[in-house]
């Protein structure tokens, strides 16, 4: 009798966790990460959420903050290599940085630690990307 009725509720138990999953996957979707990635406006704002993230360690990823700054900082490193390469073609690189070497997140936050606060509120985080990347890597 009792594994009848186990197998009566196996069926609704992976039905929930279906639902549980198609929920997720519809709330979170890549146009709500980037609408949440809208809203960090200054570099200051990202530094401050950036701060908070590495103090939680490798619980990070799992933050609702985690996937949109990852958003935001990408589109402004290409933003930032973009104006970069459109200088290039013009003679005049903005900076140079050589092709294998990459700034880690911890780098990153350091770099923007570099900034006073006073600046890194008036800018975005292309203009302070666009400074690090001048400062850490000049022609």
């Amino acid at each position: 009798m009792q594994i009848r009725k186990l197998y009566n509720v196996i069926p609704l138990i992976g039905a929930a966790i279906l639902l549980a999953g198609f929920a997720s996957a519809t709330l979170y979707t890549p146009a709500l990460y980037a609408q949440s990635a809208s809203k960090i406006i200054n570099a200051d704002a990202f530094y401050n959420r950036a701060i908070k993230l590495q103090r939680l360690g490798v619980r990070a990823p799992f933050n609702d903050d985690f996937k949109p700054m990852v958003a935001h900082a990408r589109k402004s490193f290409r933003s930032v290599e973009a104006q970069n390469k459109s200088a290039k073609r013009r003679g005049k690189p903005l900076y140079c940085r050589p092709e294998d070497e990459q700034l880690s997140p911890n780098q990153v936050v350091r770099e923007l630690s570099r900034i006073p606060r006073i600046t890194r509120k008036k800018i975005n985080l292309n203009r302070a990307f666009l400074m690090i990347a001048k400062r850490k890597y000049p022609c």
